[in-house]
């Protein structure tokens, strides 16, 4: 027999709503949002957020913005501009108080989840798509969604990990996206949600490359939800597309020098096929987490070696689900929509594209959570709707999503205390997932609290497990404890296993003036000359050769050292004062006196670079200008024995013996006993 064609569905008119229960809602979010996050707003700063926030000059002022918006490469902010730019609009409001920094990225959770409640109930109302049983249930199915997803313990690392605000960030513009696409269609200000969609589909490719699918879930919607209800076909929104497919170029751009290419890409190390293998697993992890989230990790450590045995009941468990989801698709649009979603946001983390520095992450839950929560609270209004009575079925979902809520709430409280404690932080880690990464973490903790045999233990368990930055930690506790021979051997293991570690070129330097001090100037001078070839515009290894060089007498390579790197930082008064030093050494007192002369500019206030400037102008017979400088200095530091002692052999080779009998009375009556002052006080011939 034929098939009865399909009758294609109407679009239904828009239900009447009142401003006021959405407002309530959203009222009612923040509220919550706000309770669970109460006790995360002091927590420290840890791990990446040293290099994005605490050690970032680039965030230290909003202008000129080139300098916010440009990063450091192989850093968390290269390459996302827009993220940065927040955190430089945190630092202008509170400096480094971390409060500022968690509540707005509580607040980002807030608005997302508000947003999430919009586009729900929006979608609930006006979908052809969706079963005319369900319709009523807009409002509740939307709050409880919401309140779900907001208050859902695996939220808590884009909260308390204040750099992780990129993924709550991108995963906001994600959905502000989406749901200005939906409101595009189907108002008469088209073209203003237009452009809003396509805005905020370019601060999402600016915040975070996961924002990739922005365009992707914005088509799928509309394809799903708008275009069934509206008969308007998508090629009529051709700027609406054309803009956002146009926002892929901006995520190219930014990407093009391989902002984080030691992290992430092919050019890590790791194959698309081993990352592959670890993602089953992964995967199957965070579905568990969804309904029992616990115990959490903020740390899953970095790619390891898998055998294709370990990891395949994962694989096919997960290929399984995805089979599932594509039938749903087909099948039951709405369900099918959401299912995909969750694939969809989590493909550009956990899928074929390696990032080395992490196997796992439980913020790339964001938006793949928010789907499977939508999922689940739709999938449970249906079946209510459909074995009960409508107001009695919605009391059900709106009571028990509450329930669940209060209980997410206070996991949550209690994952945020965690955060508050670094060493219960990383020894929870250690407890539940052991890697290197969470030992040498662990050790650092261990260390701030001054339990340095604890913090040395975990740092050698680190390395046994072969993780480098164990050595450089081990190095810099030697080296601070006073034992520059281990401090040696561990800085020369670091070298050897670090690879391509930005730190290479500073560990260098570090250990070149630790064999310095050792006496062992062979060894070093070419550590310092290595960093040149590796980082041509590091000032740093100049000025510890030029003093290396000036130790053993090669004062002409030593000058043109210093002015290299006086070349690289010219405001240095302390590099000017040893080049200046230098040049007296190499027997160039008029070189010698403008670099003094350079650094009393640069540190008018040091009485220091004021006598240096003196004795040398001395020398050259311009006494009364010696005169004066030894006079600034002494009205900064007016009871510096050297000083008067060092005035009063000028004067008295001038034949002022009264003054310089007076000066000389004034240093024995400050420093009898100070060798500089006597050896001053013999030159005089009163």
């Amino acid at each position: 027999m034929p098939r009865t064609p399909r009758r294609q569905p109407t679009a239904p008119h828009p239900a009447r709503t009142s401003p006021y229960s959405a407002l309530t809602a959203l009222a009612l979010l923040a509220a919550c949002v706000a309770l669970a996050y109460a006790n995360s707003l002091g927590n420290p700063f840890l791990f990446d957020d040293q290099n994005a926030i605490v050690n970032n000059e680039h965030i230290r002022q909003l202008w000129p913005l080139t300098q916010v918006l440009l990063t450091p490469t192989q850093t968390p902010l290269a390459g996302r501009p827009f993220a940065a730019l927040t955190f430089a609009l945190n630092y202008a409001g509170g400096g480094l108080d971390p409060h500022g920094y968690h509540a707005v990225n509580a607040a980002l959770v807030w608005a997302s989840g508000s947003l999430l409640c919009l586009l729900v109930r929006r979608t609930l109302r006006t979908s052809a798509t969706i079963p005319d049983g369900l319709r009523s249930w807009a409002n509740p199915v939307a709050l409880v969604s919401a309140l779900l997803w907001t208050t859902h313990p695996l939220l808590t690392e884009v909260v308390d990990y204040s750099v992780q605000r990129t993924e709550s960030l991108a995963g906001l513009l994600v959905i502000a996206t989406v749901y200005c696409t939906s409101r595009a269609s189907q108002s008469d200000s088209g073209l203003v949600w237009t452009a809003s969609a396509v805005t905020a589909s370019v601060l999402g490719m600016a915040t975070k490359e996961s924002a990739v699918v922005a365009p992707v879930l914005a088509l799928f919607y509309d394809v799903v939800f708008v275009t069934r209800s509206t008969a308007e076909s998508p090629g009529r929104r051709t700027l609406l597309y054309a803009g956002l497919a146009a926002s892929w170029l901006l995520l190219a751009l930014l990407n093009l020098g391989g902002p984080r290419s030691m992290t992430a890409g092919l050019s890590t190390g790791v194959t698309p096929v081993d990352y592959l293998l670890h993602q089953g697993p992964a995967i199957a992890h965070y579905l568990r987490l969804v309904v029992w989230p616990h115990p959490l990790v903020v740390d899953y450590g970095v790619v390891e070696p898998l055998a294709l045995g370990s990891a395949w009941p994962s694989l096919l468990f997960v290929s399984v689900l995805a089979v599932l989801s594509a039938i749903a698709l087909w099948r039951w649009r709405t369900a099918g929509f959401l299912a995909a979603t969750f694939f969809i946001t989590l493909a550009p983390t956990s899928s074929v594209v390696p990032i080395a520095s992490e196997v796992a992450a439980e913020r790339r839950m964001y938006l793949p959570l928010m789907a499977l929560v939508v999922l689940g609270v739709t999938a449970t209004a249906r079946w209510l709707a459909q074995h009960g009575d409508d107001q009695r079925g919605k009391k059900i979902l709106v009571v028990g999503g509450a329930a669940i809520a209060v209980a997410f709430v206070t996991l949550t409280i209690q994952r945020n205390a965690q955060y508050a404690d670094q060493l219960a932080l990383w020894q929870s880690v250690v407890d539940t997932r052991p890697h290197a990464r969470a030992y040498v973490q662990l050790g650092a903790a261990n260390q701030a609290r001054g339990r340095d045999a604890q913090a040395i233990a975990n740092y050698r368990q680190a390395a046994a497990l072969g993780r480098y930055e164990a050595h450089y930690a081990l190095a810099q506790e030697y080296d601070a404890h006073g034992q520059p021979d281990e401090a040696v051997a561990e800085y020369k293991a670091f070298l050897e296993t670090a690879g391509i570690d930005y730190r290479v070129p500073m560990v260098h330097v570090m250990l070149g003036d630790l064999l310095v001090k050792r006496g062992r100037t062979q060894e070093a001078e070419p550590l310092y000359r290595a960093v040149f070839r590796m980082q041509p515009g590091n000032a740093s290894p100049h000025r510890s050769l030029a003093a290396l060089l000036f130790t053993t007498g090669r004062f002409d390579e030593s000058i043109g050292e210093y002015r290299e790197y006086l070349k690289l930082v010219p405001a240095d008064a302390g590099a000017h004062t040893d080049l200046g030093r230098t040049l007296i050494a190499a027997e160039r007192l008029n070189d010698a006196a403008e670099e003094f002369a350079a650094a009393v500019k640069l540190a008018p206030s040091s009485p220091g670079t004021h006598q240096n400037l003196a004795l040398a102008l001395g020398s050259l017979g311009r006494v009364k200008e010696a005169e004066q400088e030894y006079n600034a200095a002494l009205t900064l530091a007016p009871r510096d024995a050297t000083l008067y002692s060092g005035l009063a052999a000028l004067l008295a080779a001038e034949g002022r013996t009264a003054e310089a009998r007076t000066l000389a009375e004034r240093a024995l009556s400050l420093a009898p006993n100070n060798p500089t002052v006597r050896a001053d006080l013999q030159s005089i011939r009163f």
